[in-house]
C-alpha cells in the first residue's frame, strides 16, 4: 500500500512538472506582452498623448477667442473695466499647481505600477530559467514581445497623429451658443 502511495505521489509529481514546463513558457510570454503592453501605454500617454491634448486645448481656446472677437460682439463694451481688472487679476493669479501636483502624483502611481511588474516579471524569469534552462528561450520572447509593441507604437503614433490631432468634437458656432445660453 505504501508504494501505491508512492507511486501516485511521483506520478502526480511527474504530471505537474509535465504540464508547469509545457505551459509556463507560454504563460510567460504573455505576462511579458501584457507587461511591455502596460508600460507602453503609460509612457505614450504621459510623454505624447497629455502634451498633445494640452496643446490642442489651448489651440481650440484661441481659436474658440479669435472666433468671438471676429463675430462682432462688443465685448469691450459689455465688459465693465473694473470686472475687466478682476478677471486680469484671477487669471494672472492662476497657477498650475495644484494640476500639475495631481498630474505628477498620477504618474508616480502608474511608475510605481511599472516597478511592480518589473519586479514581477524579473521573479517570473528566475524560474522560468530554473525550469528552462535556456537564456535564448527568454531572449526570443522578450524579442517577439518588443516587436509587437513596436507594431503598436507605430499604429497608435499614426493614430493619434493622423485621426485624433485633426478630429473636431464641436464647432465654434457651437461652443457660443452653449456658453451663451449657460451664462444667459
Amino acid at each position: 500500500m505504501n508504494s501505491n502511495i508512492n507511486s501516485s505521489t511521483e506520478s502526480r509529481e511527474f504530471t505537474d512538472r509535465y504540464y508547469l514546463k509545457k505551459y509556463y513558457n507560454s504563460i510567460y510570454e504573455k505576462y511579458i506582452h501584457i507587461v511591455f503592453i502596460i508600460i507602453f501605454e503609460i509612457l505614450f500617454y504621459f510623454k505624447y498623448i497629455s502634451r498633445i491634448e494640452s496643446d490642442d486645448i489651448i489651440h481650440i481656446l484661441n481659436t474658440f477667442g479669435n472666433y468671438l472677437s471676429r463675430i462682432g460682439i462688443p465685448w469691450t463694451d459689455i465688459i465693465d473695466s473694473s470686472d475687466k481688472a478682476i478677471l486680469s487679476s484671477f487669471c494672472n493669479g492662476i497657477t498650475n499647481t495644484m494640476i500639475d501636483k495631481n498630474n505628477i502624483s498620477l504618474e508616480n502611481k502608474c511608475m510605481g505600477l511599472i516597478y511592480i511588474l518589473l519586479f514581477i516579471w524579473v521573479v517570473m524569469t528566475i524560474f522560468h530559467y530554473s525550469i528552462y534552462k535556456s537564456y535564448k528561450l527568454i531572449i526570443i520572447n522578450i524579442i517577439k514581445s518588443q516587436l509587437f509593441i513596436c507594431i503598436i507604437g507605430v499604429f497608435e503614433f499614426y493614430f493619434f497623429t493622423r485621426i485624433v490631432n485633426h478630429y473636431s468634437t464641436i464647432s465654434n458656432e457651437e461652443a457660443t451658443c452653449i456658453l451663451l445660453n449657460d451664462i444667459i
